[in-house]
This record gives structure tokens, C-alpha cells and sequence, in this order.
């Protein structure tokens, strides 16, 4: 008698699902491989915020006051700018002037009007991973209970606010609120991956998720690739160091602005897709829970 209703359970299931036409990932309106680029942009532009201040302290630091400062010349004083340029030579238009002897010492200073030492730079470069090692594990959770959409939206924005104030605290307040930026950064930053993973779970069928995730994550060889050389440019340039921060943040501002009006966190909220592409996704993208509800882990 049980038997019965269960095989017409399991041939209702079969037939509840028809063959639908395939469409594919690449193709200029596959609305996931919009999604994706969308991802792997936004990807780029965050660890772009993350990483360029690897290039850019270079600029931010004034490395003839630091030599001085930290006695690397300790017949010199700071105020002795006679004497100073007899045993410090600069870099310019490309020649080192330690050339023409070898006995001069030589430090290469590209203006920058911050004095901060090694150790100093050393805890502004680590402050993002502090932020990030706070957030990696609740922000599962915060995925799963509210919109990873938007769950995003908000990580990348604080990115964008603490790079565009970075040049501000860091010339008026010094290395250490710079520091505590940074871990705010890396707050941000626990969230984005996570993110990410979901918007491409509940996008791509099983058979794809691979090809998008190697898509995704070549925002991260993007901003390594290309962001490097903006960033050098920028340094060397009449707009100086802060142009780095500022352009940064332009950018990803534009990029958050794109993600609010296009974006959607699974194709059964996306206005904009063709039938043929929804029925495609309807039938084979399984979406899944990130993490089983307190009532699930009790109960087991």
C-alpha cells in the first residue's frame, strides 16, 4: 500500500521538470556571466583597496629623514642640509647617482613627508588580516540570515570609506589611527569571499561553478597585474601619493554603484534575464544552505 504512493511521488518529480534547452555560460546575454564579471570586478577592486599601499608607502615615506632619523648617518644631523647631500644621493630620471662612487651611500626617496619606521609599516601592512580574522567565521552566519547582496554591498563600501580617508589620517594623525583603518578594512574584508561563494552558488549549476570561480578569481590577478602600474603612475605623478587612495576609491564607488541597481542575490529575483536562461537555471541550479539553523543542530 506504501509502495504505491511513493512511486508516484518519484515518477511525479520526473515529470514535474521537463527538458528545458540548455543555454549557454558564454554568451553576450547570459545574465550569470554577467553576474560573474560583476563578482570578479568587484573582487578586483577590493583587493586593489587592499594591496596598492605595498606600492604606495614607498611614496608616502620620507625615506631621507627616516635614514637620518634612525642614524644610518650618524655623523649628520637632521638639520644640517649643508652636509646633507655630501653622503645621501638620490635616484632621479632613472640613473643611480651611486655610480659614480661606490663608497656613497644611497637612499631612494620619492618626496613623501611621512617618517615611519619599518616597524611602523610593518603593523599598517598586517592590519587587515587582524580586522579580517575577527569577521571570517560570523560572517557565515550573517550570509545566511540576511541578503548576501547586500551583505556585500556593505563590506566593499567600508573598504571604500577607509581608503578615501586614509590620506586625511594618515598626514594628520599618524601611523597608528592608519593601523586602526586598516583593521576596519579587514572587517570588511571577512565578508567578502563568503559572499561571493554564495551569489555564485545560487547563480550556476554544479557543472559550472568551477569555470565561474576560476572567472572570479582572476580579479585577484587583475589587481596585482594592472593595478600595480596604476598605482607606480599615480606615485610618480604631480597628484602624488593620496591620488592613489582617491582613485581607488572612485573606482569601487563606481563598481558598488553598477552592483545596488544590476544585481541580484538568485535568478528567481532578476528582472532582467531571458525565459530561456530562467527555465535553465529553475531547473538545474540546487541552492543550498550555507550553515543549518540552531533548531537543525539542536534536533541532530
Amino acid at each position: 500500500m506504501t509502495e504505491k504512493p511513493a512511486a508516484a511521488a518519484t515518477a511525479k518529480r520526473s515529470t514535474s521538470r521537463p527538458n528545458v534547452k540548455k543555454f549557454p555560460f558564454f554568451h553576450p546575454f547570459s545574465r550569470r556571466l554577467h553576474i560573474c564579471l560583476l563578482c570578479m570586478a568587484g573582487f578586483c577592486c577590493t583587493t586593489f583597496m587592499r594591496m596598492h599601499i605595498a606600492i604606495t608607502m614607498t611614496c608616502m615615506i620620507n625615506s631621507t629623514a627616516l635614514a637620518l632619523e634612525n642614524a644610518a648617518f650618524p655623523e649628520q644631523q637632521i638639520d644640517n642640509s649643508s652636509s646633507l647631500f655630501e653622503e645621501v644621493e638620490s635616484v632621479s630620471d632613472g640613473v643611480c647617482a651611486a655610480n659614480k662612487d661606490m663608497h656613497k651611500k644611497v637612499v631612494v626617496d620619492y618626496g613623501g613627508q611621512l617618517v615611519w619606521d619599518s616597524q611602523e609599516q610593518n603593523l599598517i601592512f598586517s592590519g587587515t588580516f587582524w580586522g579580517s580574522i575577527i569577521t571570517v567565521l560570523p560572517s557565515m552566519f550573517f550570509i545566511n540570515r540576511y541578503s548576501p547582496r547586500y551583505v556585500l554591498q556593505m563590506a566593499v563600501g567600508c573598504y571604500i570609506l577607509m581608503t578615501c580617508i586614509t590620506p586625511y589620517v594618515a598626514t594628520h594623525f599618524g601611523p597608528y589611527p592608519v593601523f586602526i583603518s586598516r583593521v576596519i578594512m579587514g572587517l570588511g574584508e571577512g565578508f567578502i569571499l563568503p559572499a561571493n561563494n554564495a551569489i555564485l552558488a545560487n547563480w550556476f549549476p554544479s557543472a559550472e561553478r568551477s569555470t565561474a570561480i576560476s572567472l572570479f578569481t582572476t580579479g585577484n590577478q587583475m589587481a596585482g597585474a594592472g593595478g600595480n602600474p596604476v598605482a607606480a603612475s599615480l606615485c610618480a605623478s604631480s597628484f602624488g601619493w593620496p591620488s592613489i587612495f582617491y582613485f581607488a576609491s572612485i573606482v569601487s564607488s563606481i563598481w558598488s554603484v553598477t552592483w545596488f541597481l544590476t544585481a541580484s542575490n538568485q535568478p528567481s529575483k532578476c528582472k532582467v534575464m531571458t525565459k530561456t536562461e530562467r527555465e535553465y537555471l529553475d531547473a538545474n541550479v540546487v541552492r543550498r544552505r550555507c550553515f543549518p539553523n540552531g533548531k537543525q543542530v539542536s534536533v541532530s
